[in-house]
């Protein structure tokens, strides 16, 4: 009698454990990643950037407190309104296009105290995969990096523009955040 329960016990056990196994074999199956779809054609990034934006904040980094890990207090300030007088909402950046190609670009900076070209010719640095917008005037040139473009399909691009010193080298970053006003 003895002996009976003994192999009942170890059937149990042999069951127990298939089911697990064959538990386990379902999940992993049916887990498996989907397939995704097609992701179509490539955005135009000149006719996601051409149109007129308006600046509505302006933050300054100061880079090397940045560098050292000053918490974000001692190295970032919104600067839109900090001067009496003066405020950077409200200006604007047009850019132009003649089709798929950059054209010309105006930057509009009512009362602000915008340090950038006022008019000229603009292009991305890389036209197929571009990091910066490149403003030209009157031979000189004036790097825009661009923080990201996924906001520009929701109406919304971040500039970040870099001073440096030959001394010093870089000091100070603005991060200009613009929002769509027309196409």
């Amino acid at each position: 009698m003895l002996k009976v329960a003994v192999i009942k016990f170890n059937h149990m056990k042999l069951t127990i454990n298939t089911f697990l196994g064959m538990g386990l074999m379902l999940l992993a199956f049916a887990c498996s990643p989907d397939e995704p779809g097609p992701i179509g054609e490539p955005a135009n990034k000149v006719e996601q950037i051409n149109g007129t934006w308006e600046i509505t904040r302006v933050i300054q980094v100061d880079i090397p407190a940045e560098q050292k890990g000053f918490p974000s207090i001692a190295r970032t300030k919104d600067i839109t309104d900090a001067l009496p007088g003066m405020s950077y909402s409200g200006a604007t950046f047009t850019f132009d296009a003649n089709g798929t190609t950059p054209a010309s670009f105006e930057i509009d900076k009512k009362n602000s105290p915008l340090q950038l070209p006022a008019s000229g010719t603009w292009a991305f640095n890389d036209p197929e995969y571009p990091s910066a917008v490149v403003l030209t005037s009157n031979g000189t040139e004036q790097v825009l990096e661009i923080a990201s473009f996924a906001e520009v399909e929701a109406g919304g691009i971040v500039f970040e523009l870099v001073r440096s010193a030959p001394e010093r080298g870089p000091y100070v970053r603005y991060e200009y955040y613009l929002n769509r006003v027309s196409e």
